[in-house]
């Protein structure tokens, strides 16, 4: 688990594989963002698959864009990535947190 720290409307890269490394070609990744005070089973506020992997195949890659960062309000976040196997039924998840500041100069 990672802490992440942007400010509203930042873009922030997304990467993520299996540990060890498996080829990603048989995997669907799905990402969503989730305010932290509602608890990782709240409402998801931005989801998406990420549709990328690396040249070798073995990490998903994608980013949370500018205009969905822009909309959360300044506070603490869980991102969170469901990895899910569509050969073997293997399910994985990776749950990072992010910190968004209030764009703009203080």
């Amino acid at each position: 688990m990672s802490l992440i720290t942007i400010k509203q409307g930042m873009s922030v890269a997304l990467k993520y594989g299996t540990d060890p490394t498996q080829d990603m070609t048989t995997w669907v990744c799905k990402v969503v963002v989730k305010a932290r005070s509602a608890g990782k089973s709240g409402a998801s506020l931005i989801s998406k698959t990420l549709a990328a992997r690396t040249v070798d195949d073995l990490y998903w890659v994608g980013a949370l864009t500018p205009a969905e960062t822009v909309a959360l309000a300044p506070g603490r976040y869980w991102v969170m990535a469901e990895l899910d196997n569509t050969g073997t039924s293997e399910n994985l998840e990776i749950h990072d947190q992010m910190e968004v500041d209030l764009q703009g100069v203080v």
